[in-house]
């Protein structure tokens, strides 16, 4: 009798050994890596991804964007702001285009999120920081209307007023104006360590400021949420000619933009 049943144990004890394999490969599916990433998420949605989210890197931002071999910088230098126009003269619609996947996951880079945990002073919690997921649970693409800043920047009294600094530091090679950019401006973001598991973070950081926009906190779950405009991605930056404004506003087959150079960024 003992020796008819053993088979039977063994061939149970392998099917109970094959179930928790997959069990854990069931586990292992739901880690960072197997999430939907959001650079090419929104590449697919028409939007090129940066590097790395910027707060700065809005609508209006001015950048300097360079080819060397097949690498490609994009590289904030300011704001056109800061040249006396305002988000009026800009015509700055915020949602213009309408939020993406919002309610939905998507891996980031591990790198921003333990940034913004080293901001909030969790150095420790950052360090152990292997991957992210961030959940989305408010977005929207906002955008300048050209067009409106090209006429603003056309009238006499403007130009007359108009920084011959701002006129010479933005007429340089290779500078941009960002004129549509992807915005996240409320999600949380689900902590992976370097075993693949859930990092819990146990530190009271309830609305403590990452700086004077942003806020961030400890949700019951264990993940970070995060409040504040981050812009993730970017679209029909317009190149700043020499001598003036003249591209502003024309359409995009009659002057070059760095749109597809910008798709060569490193994600």
């Amino acid at each position: 009798m003992t020796g008819t049943l053993r088979p039977t144990f063994m061939i149970r004890l392998c099917l109970a050994a094959a179930g928790l394999s997959l069990a854990l490969a069931a586990s292992a599916a739901d880690s960072v890596f197997q999430q939907r990433p959001l650079a090419k998420f929104l590449d697919a949605n028409n939007w090129i991804a940066l590097p790395i989210p910027d707060s700065k890197m809005g609508p209006g931002a001015v950048v300097k964007v360079t080819k060397s071999g097949a690498t490609v910088e994009a590289r904030w230098l300011g704001d056109f702001r800061r040249c006396g126009v305002t988000d009026k003269d800009m015509g700055v619609v915020k949602g213009k285009f309408p939020a993406l996947g919002v309610g939905e996951d998507f891996s980031v880079k591990a790198s921003f999120a333990a940034s913004l945990l080293e901001r909030l002073g969790l150095r420790a919690e950052a360090e152990k920081v292997n991957g992210a997921v961030l959940k989305i649970d408010e977005a929207g693409g906002d955008a300048i209307d050209l067009l409106a800043l090209k006429i603003w920047l056309e009238m006499p009294a403007n130009k007359k007023n108009f920084p011959a600094a701002c006129n010479d530091f933005l007429a340089q090679d290779d500078v941009y104006l960002v004129s549509e950019a992807f915005r996240i401006s409320k999600g949380s973001y689900e902590l992976i360590d370097k075993n693949g598991a859930k990092l819990s973070l146990n530190a009271a950081v309830a609305g403590k400021s990452i700086d004077a926009d942003f806020s961030g906190s400890i949700g019951s779950n264990g993940a970070l949420a995060v409040a504040g405009d981050f812009y993730f991605g970017v679209r029909r930056v317009k190149r700043l000619a020499s001598g003036g404004f003249a591209t502003l506003g024309q359409n995009e087959q009659e002057i070059p933009e760095a749109d597809e150079m910008l798709r060569a960024l490193p994600q």
